[in-house]
């Protein structure tokens, strides 16, 4: 069943047991002054593909009057915003189903299973003392943003005053950051990013989009499912700094989304998870091991939440995949910025 004004997914939108629907063809039925030849055509279509029945006992012919066919008010179709060309080569698209337009990130799924979370100093000796011990973590099937949440995006819920103007930090304002539509939305708190979140499900009326969780995060950025290994960088041991942006790139700024493409993806698909802007996850900062129902994952908490993923300003050790980073959740920095996930919620839940 496609709601009013949606077309046919694509098939990467698809999970694989239905990703044929793609190429199958529906008829439309308009609500306009087309509605009865459109509803005859459906009839047309259907009736060659119902079994036939039993023949029934003749009865005598009832007549009534005819009544005059009502077609539904038309149902308000709402423009989609515009999307900046370059974002929408990367995958973003503009969606506004309710009246309240919204841009959606690209997504990479990320299979359920256990990975290797945390770091093993015998194997990466730059490993800091929170980042162990090693052990295994279970996580749950969920798909996560292959980029961090832009400027574009995030200027939409500003907008509608769902979210504030993100403050000035540095030498970093709105106004600047409004000229780089492209670029990683930075100076934006744990708190931000929740109300960010509540306006992106009313909008998209997509109830699953949230923070990842340390874990998720971590899984997506550097778990390798062919190897069975967890990798010290997204995309492998050993540190290049032509495919991520810190301090050692001598940039000095955050640089547009999708500028490492597949040179510093992880094995998912994950771009940028090491440097540009660290990235709020949804979990408290709390000792090892982790443990999905201690706590830790509290949103009505006022302690410390996990920033990952390093950024322009750090340098290469903070960028591996396992380096975690705290801070309070009103907390805003110019180099602070976040990624969305996203679970499927059922209908009816």
């Amino acid at each position: 069943v496609l709601a009013h004004g949606v077309g046919i997914p694509r098939e990467s939108d698809l999970p694989p047991s239905i990703a044929a629907l793609a190429y199958r063809n529906g008829t439309d039925v308009r609500s306009d002054h087309h509605f009865n030849h459109d509803v005859e055509q459906l009839i047309a279509r259907l009736a060659p593909l119902l079994e036939p029945r039993a023949p029934q006992p003749a009865r005598a012919p009832v007549v009534a009057a005819a009544q005059p066919v009502v077609a539904p008010a038309p149902q308000p179709r709402y423009p989609a915003p515009a999307v900046p060309a370059r974002l929408a080569s990367l995958g973003f698209r503009g969606v506004n189903p309710h009246g309240a337009p919204a841009i959606v990130p690209p997504l990479v799924s990320v299979a359920a299973g256990r990975f290797l979370m945390g770091s093993d100093k015998a194997h990466d000796p730059q490993a800091y003392d929170d980042e162990t011990p090693q052990r295994p973590v279970e996580v749950a099937a969920f798909q996560i943003g292959k980029y961090p949440v832009t400027v574009a995006e995030y200027a939409l819920a500003v907008n509608t005053k769902a979210v504030r103007e993100p403050p000035a930090s540095r030498s970093v304002t709105w106004q600047t950051q409004l000229q780089r539509l492209d670029h990683p939305v930075v100076c934006v708190s744990w708190q931000d990013a929740q109300a960010y979140l509540k306006w992106l499900r009313e909008a998209t009326g997509e109830p699953g989009w949230r923070l990842p969780t340390e874990a998720e995060w971590e899984k997506a950025a550097r778990w390798d499912p062919r190897a069975n290994a967890s990798r010290i960088y997204p995309w492998g041991d050993s540190f290049d700094q032509t495919r991520c942006n810190t301090s050692e790139s001598g940039i000095g700024a955050t640089t547009p989304v999708g500028s490492y493409l597949a040179s510093g993806a992880s094995p998912w698909g994950a771009e940028e998870m090491a440097g540009n802007v660290w990235e709020w996850t949804s979990s408290l900062y709390k000792p090892y091991k982790y443990t999905l129902t201690d706590g830790r994952e509290a949103l009505d908490s006022t302690e410390n939440r996990v920033l990952r993923g390093g950024s322009w300003v750090n340098s290469a050790r903070y960028a591996r995949a396992a380096c975690r980073n705290y801070d309070g959740p009103g907390g805003r920095d110019h180099y602070d910025g976040f990624r969305l996930a996203l679970s499927r919620v059922p209908a009816g839940s």
